[in-house]
């Protein structure tokens, strides 16, 4: 019932959420945090709107006990040609499991993060997402969606502390020769999306 009401809550923030500033780049979009995500390092190449950053990004996962852990960073550049680096880590853990007895797995996730361009923005994201596993052609593909809400503190003019949100959606489909094939998007607050692969182990 909790996790109901949550999921409502977010999707109202969703809806009213505003836009942020174009000079600040926001660590948690796109979220790549998927009920089966894959460990170990992630490479993605990845864009965001607004300030059209375009980059490169860097993701470690790994399961510790009854959570699961990601790090990442990266870099990107504006179309007005600043720089920006980001960095931040994630927390996950299972909330559902085995959902109408298919691979359906439900998440709670949250994290703290930072951009660090010509404003500087700190991120704390709170979310629920949800995923399923299935095979085909000996291939393994697990999409998730979820949403998540965030308090965004920043330097600059305006409003230095906002509460933005987002839809999350993503597919890891990891192929028969052990490469991972990741992708994930964040709609309406972050509109970032990223691309990449797992390099096996």
């Amino acid at each position: 019932m909790r996790a109901h009401a949550f999921a409502l809550a977010l999707a109202a923030a969703v809806a009213w959420a505003p836009t942020p500033a174009a000079a600040q780049y926001l660590w948690d979009g796109p979220s790549l945090v998927g009920p089966y995500a894959p460990t170990g390092l992630s490479v993605l190449l990845v864009a965001n709107d607004p300030g059209g950053a375009l980059g490169a990004m860097a993701q470690w996962r790994q399961d510790r006990a009854s959570m699961a852990w990601g790090y990442r960073g990266g870099i990107v550049q504006s179309d007005h040609d600043d720089l920006a680096v980001f960095a931040g880590v994630d927390v996950s853990g299972v909330l559902a499991e085995s959902v109408e007895d298919a691979d359906i797995r439900v998440l709670w996730w949250s994290g703290v993060g930072a951009g660090v361009g010509s404003e500087i923005a700190v991120s704390v994201p709170v979310g629920l997402v949800a995923g399923w596993r299935g095979m085909g052609d000996g291939n393994a593909f697990a999409p998730y969606a979820g949403a998540h809400v965030a308090l965004d503190m920043a330097t600059g003019e305006g409003d230095n502390v906002s509460l933005d949100a987002s839809l999350d959606l993503g597919l890891d489909l990891t192929l028969t020769t052990g490469w991972v094939v990741r992708f994930g998007v964040s709609l309406f607050g972050r509109d970032a999306v990223g691309v990449g692969i797992r390099i096996p182990s």
